[in-house]
């Protein structure tokens, strides 16, 4: 009762027909997501091998340097592996509006709470003039979107602003 984004939306309705289900994988390409979040962990989606998803960034930092742009210190900017952790925070807010676990009295309840979330990494945060922005490369998100497809996705949720676009 106390979410009301919901409120302004039919989702009630909505879930009278349908509330997602664990056979349904939603991929969520993104700046990572806290996979050990209370609202999102009980529905992260598994490689058959027990990986919570890939993470594809493989920047060279010194290229966004160059350009004025400053790492965010501790980010993963340059290991390809399992671990697609959220250093900016909005894959995992976008996760959140898919699929949050719903009625477990913690935070918000996702669109299609009975989902499964597939992590995708292809954005990284830098600062820039003294303001934090999210960025992609392009061959990251391909990587990602190859990745989902080869591993079951469903559905390929993919929350992109473009600002500006830097050649380096």
């Amino acid at each position: 009762n106390s979410q009301w984004p919901h409120k302004l939306t039919s989702i009630e309705q909505a879930w009278e027909l349908e509330q997602g289900s664990s056979d349904i994988v939603i991929g969520i390409i993104d700046t990572g997501i806290d996979t050990g979040h209370d609202d999102l962990e009980n529905n992260i989606w598994h490689s058959n091998s027990g990986k919570p998803g890939i993470d594809y960034v493989d920047i060279d930092t010194n290229s966004y340097k160059q350009n004025g742009y400053i790492p965010k210190a501790g980010e993963d900017y340059t290991e390809m592996d399992s671990l697609p952790a959220d250093y900016y925070g909005h894959g995992t807010h976008c996760a959140g509006i898919a699929a949050a676990v719903g009625g477990n009295g913690i935070g918000v309840c996702g669109v299609a709470f009975h989902s499964k979330i597939m992590p995708l990494r292809a954005g990284f945060a830098m600062n820039y003039y003294g303001s934090e922005y999210a960025l992609f490369e392009s061959d990251d998100v391909a990587n990602c979107i190859y990745y989902a497809v080869n591993n079951g996705v469903d559905v390929l949720s993919m929350s992109f602003g473009i600002y500006d676009s830097l050649q380096l």
